[in-house]
């Protein structure tokens, strides 16, 4: 018996445990916070990475937690991904910057561990985010893919009944600007992971 519909269809909600290092809050002229943008660390890379906060409230919230460990739903809205890559580490570098765009894109390179035939988790150190995709068969094979992603997986009546990992491959992720949510009152889905 294949995975129920709800699972595969439903991207969950997967949250990150980063270290928040600072936060900057944005203010309207009436001096309403309405987002910020937070620099976390990565670990164990101990790469800083610059986090769009785009609800005010999860910003202010954020603005008395510097410092700390906090648990964040970091959801990319556009990027670019290819592999399976050959590497044996994670890693994070900064792209050069797009004409007329203030925001910081990066590269990472990390495992992406596929759940269903549309989705699963890209980890980069403790940095975590879901990624989603489809299975389509090419040559014969039934295939993840995602853009250049291309990652040989079971055909869709072969996949397990529970939710477990069927395939991990190491992938390279490009142009992402990191958005983050804080994870209270999500509606999207349940959390799959949460260190």
């Amino acid at each position: 018996m294949p995975l129920d519909s709800t699972i595969i269809y439903t991207v969950p909600v997967v949250l990150s445990r980063l270290r928040l290092l600072s936060i900057t809050l944005f203010k309207d002229h009436y001096g309403t916070i309405h987002s910020g943008e937070a620099g976390f660390l990565v670990e164990p890379l101990e790469t800083t990475i610059n986090v769009f906060i785009p609800v005010g409230e999860h910003a202010e919230k954020l603005s008395k937690l510097e410092g700390r460990y906090v648990e964040i739903e970091i959801n990319p809205p556009f990027f670019e991904t290819s592999g399976p890559v050959n590497a044996e580490k994670p890693s994070i570098a900064l792209e050069p910057p797009v004409p007329g765009v203030p925001a910081p894109h990066y590269r990472l390179v990390g495992v992406f561990k596929i759940f269903t035939p549309l989705w699963g988790v890209f980890e980069c150190g403790n940095l975590r985010f879901p990624l989603t995709g489809d299975v389509n068969v090419e040559n014969g094979k039934s295939v993840f893919h995602r853009g250049e992603l291309r990652i040989d997986v079971p055909s869709w009546d072969e996949w397990p009944e529970k939710l477990e990992v069927v395939k991990s491959a190491w992938i390279e992720v490009r142009g992402v600007r990191f958005y983050g949510y804080l994870p209270e009152g999500s509606k999207r889905g349940e959390t799959i992971w949460s260190p």
